[in-house]
């Protein structure tokens, strides 16, 4: 119950095989409840300027009035985790079950201060690494999507529908790599381009992008379909490794995996120098030769069984082959290091 000046909040349950609600418990806050979210563990309740926060079992308070400043635009729980957004732009996250800050304040006028007529669509939180995405959208449909890099303090752009390279990408990508998936190992199924069945956030992210749209956009598809096949190649190579940073930041290692198998098939198409160079870099990084690779797993264990699908992937490709009997090699002795010690 809401008034000018005040609200009541309540909680109630009904017992498994009665239709009767039960009353647990009830609380008058000082100001009008404008906004509430809850869990089995918390109730948050927004005023015009704070966040009451009380336990659902016993209506307790948990903390004094949470003191944001502004009026708050977006609640929202994830597990244990409130996040909120005031009007003003600003974005913070609380951890209730540990009664700690998270972040706070992080401004998102950046993300706005080209385009004032983008809507924000969706916050995502990961609970467990504390990553946070917002999503955008125009008429079309999501179209960008945003990650706060803690280690860098600044937002990282991890998708854009409209971009060059996404556009070039997804005209390429849909012609390439899924006749590619039919024709190669039964391991491809796995591509986050070829399949919608990818659990994974920063997936489930860039299958929600809006495509370009075709209608009334002819002569341009015409355009881009005549762009040269390795202009194309390039935009795909670059797109897969945009989403390979974009899974490091979300700590999503399946992502990874499966963005490094795509990037494979798209270097396929391009077989000069550079294309040998980025896979021989792959299978050091994966091999354990080089440190900080965007490529690397959480262990030694998931890079060895990736580099193994790389090389399966690469295995009938004539301008790889040199590169595949090398580093089979190089992996059979490590294998063998890692067995006498």
């Amino acid at each position: 119950a809401t008034s000018s000046s005040s609200s009541t909040v309540s909680t109630a349950s009904v017992p498994t095989g009665s239709t009767k609600i039960e009353k647990l418990w009830s609380i008058v806050l000082p100001n009008a409840c404008i906004a509430a979210v809850g869990s089995t563990k918390h109730i948050c309740c927004a005023t015009y300027n704070s966040i009451n926060i009380f336990s659902t079992a016993t209506g307790m308070r948990m903390t004094s009035p949470l003191i944001v400043g502004e009026a708050i635009s977006v609640l929202k729980l994830v597990d244990s985790h409130l996040v909120v957004i005031t009007c003003d732009g600003k974005l913070s996250s609380w951890d209730l079950d540990g009664l700690k800050c998270v972040f706070r304040n992080i401004e998102m006028a950046p993300l706005l201060h080209k385009d004032k007529k983008k809507q924000l669509v969706d916050v995502l939180f990961h609970s467990k690494s504390g990553v946070v995405a917002v999503g955008f959208s125009s008429n079309l449909g999501l179209q960008s999507v945003f990650v706060w890099d803690k280690a860098m303090e600044s937002w990282a752009q991890v998708a854009d529908a409209t971009s060059g390279v996404a556009v070039l990408s997804n005209r390429f990508s849909s012609a390439i790599l899924q006749s590619s998936s039919s024709s190669t190992s039964s391991t491809t199924a796995t591509s986050s381009l070829s399949s919608n069945k990818t659990k994974s956030v920063i997936s489930r992210l860039f299958h929600r992008l809006h495509k370009y749209p075709t209608q009334n956009k002819l002569v341009h598809l015409q355009a881009l379909d005549s762009t040269p096949q390795d202009v194309k190649a390039i935009a795909c190579v670059e797109q897969c490794m945009l989403k390979i940073c974009a899974a490091r930041l979300t700590a999503s290692a399946k992502d990874i995996e499966d963005f490094t198998l795509d990037l494979v098939r798209s270097v396929f198409a391009l077989e000069n120098e550079w294309s040998v160079r980025l896979v021989v870099h792959l299978c050091e990084s994966l091999l354990g030769d080089i440190e900080n690779s965007i490529f690397l797993l959480p262990t030694q264990k998931n890079n060895i069984h990736l580099l193994k699908r790389v090389l399966q992937e690469c295995a009938e490709n004539a301008f790889l082959a040199a590169v595949v009997e090398d580093f089979h090699e190089r992996l059979e002795e490590s294998e063998k290091e890692t067995h006498h010690s």
